[in-house]
């Protein structure tokens, strides 16, 4: 486009709204690489975000889940990485609400729904210690990508903890994508609970 417009400039071709409206979609073609590129040099390399950095839920491993996730099961996060997204993502922590567990986790499933997360396995939170858990996949519109997340409830007595980790399939850079998806999800559970 802009050697287009030389040319026309310096010999007086006609076309010049040619060039303009070429120069247009290429700059539009250019805008979506350019934001990722930005978000690449600003961001860690990370692709596994959890809110709890000293004890991250761990993905259920059971046969069905694991065929859900056509085979693959998320390795533990890396000390150095943990330390990488503390940096970046310093408001990613656990979500603590002052429900029974049992409340928490209808609440954490109807944001799960509302989000339309695929989820892969329920595990309600028992009545002795009230551990329970959700796993679920999120799949991208456009390309289709697929990330798996898995949500932890810990009640402590009088109030119940929820840990939540996001983890992409592809790449070594997820660009933000799992930190904000963990926050529309708290976002999601904090508007259910008003």
């Amino acid at each position: 486009g802009l050697v287009a417009g030389l040319e026309i400039w310096r010999h007086g071709h006609l076309g010049l709204g040619r060039v303009f409206v070429a120069m247009l979609v290429a700059g539009g073609l250019l805008a979506y690489p350019s934001v990722m590129a930005a978000r690449a040099l600003r961001l860690p390399v990370l692709n596994d975000i959890s809110t709890d950095l000293d004890d991250p839920p761990v993905f259920s491993s059971t046969r069905s889940v694991v065929a859900a996730r056509e085979g693959r099961i998320p390795p533990e996060i890396d000390r150095r990485r943990r330390s990488a997204q503390e940096r970046a993502y310093p408001t990613i922590r656990t979500l603590v609400l002052e429900n029974e567990p049992e409340e928490a986790f209808q609440l954490v499933a109807k944001a799960v729904k509302t989000l339309k997360w695929r989820v892969i396995e329920e595990v309600r939170p028992d009545d002795r210690r009230g551990l329970g858990r959700i796993e679920a996949i999120d799949e991208s519109r456009l390309m289709r990508f697929r990330d798996d997340i898995t949500i932890r409830f810990r009640w402590t007595g009088n109030e119940t903890r929820i840990d939540i980790r996001s983890v992409s399939r592809l790449g070594r850079h997820d660009f933000g994508d799992n930190a904000a998806r963990i926050l529309k999800l708290v976002q999601e559970i904090n508007n259910s609970a008003d």
